[in-house]
């Protein structure tokens, strides 16, 4: 499996389990590619996510210093998720942006979990 297609489906199995922050799926990926120089990894999350969101597969979520999660509408969720801030850790009275597994992201994982 080539690296863009591994930080896409590591990205979209985790956004079907739960809801996670952006700089979540960068660490997700520094566990799978330790080899990767950090800011070429961080492209390929950025481009993984960028892919899932326009194949409506994630939708993009803000979660504000309250924990309360918003949907970012559809016309926006691109830029977001193109923000540098987008992707930092969350601190104390900052938005967190996440992605969330769509019904379409689910029923692609599941197909391609099942057995040959």
């Amino acid at each position: 499996m080539n690296r863009r297609l591994e930080a896409e489906r590591a990205a979209l199995d985790g956004a079907c389990e739960d809801s996670i922050g952006l700089y979540e799926v960068d660490w997700m990926l520094n566990s799978n590619m330790p080899d990767v120089d950090p800011i070429e990894r961080r492209q390929l999350a950025r481009d993984a996510v960028k892919s899932l969101v326009l194949r409506g597969l994630v939708d993009v979520l803000r979660r504000g210093s309250d924990g309360v999660e918003l949907l970012v509408q559809p016309e926006h969720a691109l830029s977001t998720v193109s923000s540098e801030a987008a992707w930092r850790v969350p601190g104390h009275g900052r938005e967190e942006i996440l992605i969330y597994g769509t019904d379409a992201g689910l029923k692609l994982l599941l197909r391609s979990d099942r057995p040959h």
